[in-house]
């Protein structure tokens, strides 16, 4: 099937995956740089292993992007099955950075100080944020990248002293996530 003869639907579906896509590739760096910040404090905490663990499935998410992208646009998005491996390839990308995002929440934040424990949501809710430009419009990417980013969040916050502030970004983070 040409892209002259695509169903309406396929030719929405085609035109999402190229928003997409435009925008994945200035997503590598920041997820990178996003990633960098999180576990930069892992060391200092006796967690190295997280650091490099992070960094290595990072590594391998921004790397799997950057190729699949290449390869769709070098071999085009003018039939189903390329349209339907693209959507697979983005959604499964987002449940390893999910999934990592996730990880480091639950493993680091509750050991940060005040802080580091303020960047490390300002960096998780950004990366979040971002990723709703680029990540919405395909299936369900943004639900596999959003919910295991942020239900941790809420998680590990209602798990900290019932103090107001935890109180308060449990509700908020929930707020964000169902506003998303």
């Amino acid at each position: 099937m040409h892209a002259r003869s695509l169903t309406p639907e396929l030719a929405v579906r085609r035109e999402a995956l190229h928003h997409s896509l435009r925008g994945a590739r200035l997503s590598v760096p920041m997820l990178w740089l996003a990633a960098a910040i999180m576990v930069w404090p892992a060391p200092g905490l006796g967690m190295a292993w997280l650091a490099g663990v992070v960094a290595l499935l990072m590594a391998l998410s921004g790397l799997w992007r950057l190729a699949f992208m290449q390869r769709f646009d070098r071999q085009g998005l003018d039939d189903a099955a390329r349209i339907t491996s693209a959507e697979t390839q983005i959604q499964l990308n987002a449940a390893l950075s999910g999934a990592v995002w996730a990880l480091c929440t639950f493993i680091l934040l509750p050991r940060l100080g005040a802080e580091q424990a303020l960047l490390h949501v300002i960096v998780l809710t950004g990366a979040t944020a971002m990723a709703v430009f680029y990540m919405s419009l395909i299936g369900r990417s943004f639900e596999l990248i959003a919910w295991p980013s942020m239900l941790p969040l809420v998680m590990v916050s209602l798990r900290s002293p019932r103090d107001p502030q935890h109180l308060t970004l449990a509700a908020l983070a929930m707020v964000f996530l169902l506003a998303m």
